[in-house]
């Protein structure tokens, strides 16, 4: 019973981590009011500090209240940048959390969506005896593609130090959270070799891998996130073929892996200037600090520029 309530616990942080990324939030709020309104039709709706969403059936309107925006984040008619940059983040944060919250719907004992079993048992179906190591080395691919295009000379969002930080940084979170949900769950796998299925560590670090790719290079060409993110998912469809994952074991670590790199990127500036404003005789220099996290023991590096 406590795992469940943690787990519980984890599911509400991540899906609340949009409004996290911009700011503490003053309330939640969930009120409902009819209006009139043409019936089947749903639309967003944003009016001063509150974000709604409308629904309209049988001849009425439901306006739900999702929550409220702090008073410094409200934006005024003068400032549309700021406004553009919410529904950005917001934006960016749908995705992943759909996938988390729509894998941890699927597993348990007691699942909400039936969905393992009937996929597991189509693969085996058309792939039973299926095994290759494969999936081992595709899930480094975009990590391994955004060095070589940055060693090669072909720069993208950040330089190679910086690079290697936020890799850093964004694989700390992304394993320090998978490995927590293993211990947690203690989901056993599809071929009862262990109980340690979800999520997918192989999915987690191959779409971190891809996004960091992908938010390098996507202002060079899209072809570089399309090549990363189809690696990714290359590898959760191996782990599954080879039986040793669930269909939301794999959904789940693509998620954890896109929204942990977003994570890192969001709070990697902050990070630098923290310490640059808390080490005076360092802030004309560039210094780097970044968790690590390996052989189940975690650390942190260091990257001080000398001149």
């Amino acid at each position: 019973m406590p795992e469940l309530i943690f787990m519980k616990k984890l599911l509400f942080l991540y899906l609340l981590l949009p409004q996290f990324l911009l700011a503490q939030t003053k309330e939640l709020v969930i009120t409902t009011y009819p209006i009139s309104g043409p019936p089947d039709r749903t639309t967003q709706v944003s009016t001063g500090k509150k974000i709604s969403f409308a629904v309209n059936y049988s001849g009425s309107l439901e306006v739900v209240t999702i929550f409220s925006i702090p008073d410094a984040l409200v934006k005024s008619q003068d400032d549309p940048a700021e406004d553009k940059y919410i529904h950005k983040v917001i934006r960016k944060a749908t995705l992943p959390v759909m996938l988390i919250g729509f894998g941890f719907a699927g597993t348990g004992k007691r699942p909400l969506l039936e969905y393992n079993e009937e996929i597991e048992e189509a693969i085996q179906e058309h792939y039973s005896g299926f095994h290759t190591k494969i999936d081992n080395y595709t899930r480094y691919a975009p990590i391994a593609m955004a060095y070589c295009l940055n060693i090669a000379g072909i720069k993208g969002q950040h330089s190679l130090v910086n690079l290697t930080c936020l890799f850093v940084l964004s694989d700390f979170i992304s394993s320090a959270t998978t490995k927590t949900l293993k211990d947690i769950t203690h989901q056993m796998r599809p071929d009862h070799s262990t109980a340690d299925a979800f999520p997918s560590g192989h999915t987690s670090g191959a779409f971190t891998g891809a996004t960091i790719l992908f938010l390098e290079y996507k202002d060079k060409s899209i072809w570089y996130g399309i090549s990363g993110y189809s690696f990714a998912v290359a590898t959760g469809a191996l782990r599954m073929m080879n039986n040793k994952h669930w269909f939301s074991d794999v959904v789940t670590g693509a998620g954890i892996g896109i929204l942990s790199t977003q994570v890192a990127y969001a709070v990697y500036p902050w990070i630098q200037k923290q310490i640059s404003q808390g080490i005076p005789k360092l802030s004309n220099k560039s210094l780097f600090l970044s968790p690590t996290y390996a052989n189940k023991a975690l650390g942190i590096g260091m990257v001080y520029q000398l001149k």
